[in-house]
């Protein structure tokens, strides 16, 4: 399974965005994933994180996700 990692203290975090993953995010906010990267927030960026993080952790939560772009943030 091919990933992106990025090294964060010590730590490799896989991040990779799936096509179930992919379908769920287009289903749940009504538009395209072409759509949902053009329009760049913080709210989508940890969403992003959320859904990159589920080929490992299928059960990644929201707040795991903002404390994985607080981390990313400071470092």
């Amino acid at each position: 399974m091919k990933c992106y990692e990025i090294e964060l203290n010590g730590e490799t975090i896989r991040l990779r965005l799936r096509s179930v993953d992919i379908c769920e995010l287009e289903k749940k906010n009504n538009k395209s994933i072409i759509q949902l990267m053009k329009e760049v927030s913080q709210t989508n960026i940890v969403m992003f994180l959320m859904y990159m993080r589920r080929h490992e952790f299928p059960n990644y939560s929201n707040k795991e996700a903002n404390e994985l772009y607080d981390k990313l943030i400071d470092n």
